[in-house]
């Protein structure tokens, strides 16, 4: 009787296929995939989306990441049983968390409450462009800007001079010595021949061109646009630049009483020179005689003979008669003193706010 060779092989196969499919069916039971779910509020319990959560497992290397929905709701369906997990929370304009040490467990449910807090640090600053307002990195255009701390260090007189050597691409030069006479200000230099050339003042959200009646302690904050992407809301107005100025305004609280004062002087720093009577006198002296010269004339005698006399005035000078000398700008100028006093009251409580603000100036 002969034996099959290939029965005992057939049976050692399907004896090791059949421990096979038991070791698996074992495996599954014990790595059964648990459910992770959590809510994500803020500090007040209100839902917060989009938040993104990231899970991990050191140990395997697990990582998985998903976000909440507009519940504040996430949910990780297929976490291995084992640990420890991590979770990580992130969000803009919230501080990132990272909450560790959790065990799952096989067929049992995790369930996550988590507060985020406000970081109200890292908020981007926020800049008044047009009609609202925009994060200072979503602007493409150039925009600078001067605190009212600045300003008031500053002790200017109008609110415009606040930006002399300030702000770079803005030129501010004084036109006139006169008291009270506004700068000329050209942002980005001259950009029309024909039209004006001078910004756009935009005060607490009002166009206008005169701010000469602004009081400086006034000014919260001076914003200047300078470039067409920056401006392009205020149309042709806008060309040279804008200037937003945003005042001062009340706060809740208990009423504030502040009383503000400086005194000061002003003088010429730098004045051209001009020449004394004797050099007035020798200077049309020689002028006279190099024209006498020039047409031909005798100048070998007294000066007096010539035949382009020299006048009377200058001969007295010259002579000795007349010593009578004043420098003119020491007639003109002088030293002036300017002083300001402003009283300001300010309160109110969450529906009325008010500033009241009352100022005097005197520039000599």
């Amino acid at each position: 009787m002969r034996l099959n060779p290939l029965k005992p092989k057939a049976t050692f196969c399907a004896l090791l296929f059949s421990i096979f499919i038991l070791h698996a069916s074992n495996s599954s039971a014990q790595e059964k995939p648990s459910l992770v779910k959590g809510l994500v509020t803020s500090n007040d319990g209100d839902p917060i989306a989009g938040v993104s959560v990231i899970v991990r497992n050191t140990k395997t290397n697990f990582t998985a990441g998903t976000s909440t929905d507009s519940s504040g709701i996430f949910t990780f369906t297929r976490v291995s049983p084992g640990g420890p997990y991590s979770f990580t929370f992130s969000n803009v304009g919230f501080e990132t968390q990272t909450l560790g040490g959790y065990n799952i467990k096989d067929d049992i449910s995790l369930s996550l409450i988590i507060k985020m807090r406000a970081n109200v640090a890292n908020l981007d600053q926020v800049v008044v462009v047009g009609y609202g307002t925009q994060r200072r990195r979503d602007l493409t255009g150039a925009v600078a800007s001067v605190g009212n701390k600045e300003i008031k260090d500053l002790a200017v007189t109008r609110v415009d001079q606040a930006l002399l050597g300030k702000v770079a691409g803005v030129q501010v030069k004084p036109v006139s010595g006169e008291p009270g006479v506004s700068p000329q200000i050209r942002i980005r230099g001259i950009g029309s021949i024909s039209a004006g050339a001078g910004p756009l003042y935009v005060v607490d959200g009002f166009p206008t061109s005169n701010i000469e009646t602004l009081n400086p302690n006034d000014i919260e904050t001076l914003d200047i646009l300078k470039d067409a992407s920056a401006t392009a809301i205020y149309g042709s107005r806008g060309s040279n630049g804008v200037i937003i100025i945003n005042t001062r305004r009340g706060r809740a609280g208990k009423p504030t009483i502040t009383f503000d004062t400086y005194t000061g002087w002003q003088k010429v720093a730098k004045r051209p020179k001009f020449l004394t009577a004797m050099e007035q006198a020798k200077y049309y002296y020689d002028g006279i005689r190099n024209r006498n010269i020039d047409e031909g004339r005798d100048v070998s005698g007294n000066y007096s003979t010539w035949f382009r006399k020299v006048p009377q005035e200058v001969i007295d000078v010259l002579e000795g008669r007349n010593t009578y000398d004043v420098d003119a700008l020491d007639v003109v100028l002088r030293t002036a003193q300017q002083q300001q006093y402003q009283l300001t009251a300010t309160g109110g409580n969450e529906n009325l706010r008010y500033a009241l603000r009352g100022e005097y100036f005197n520039q000599e």
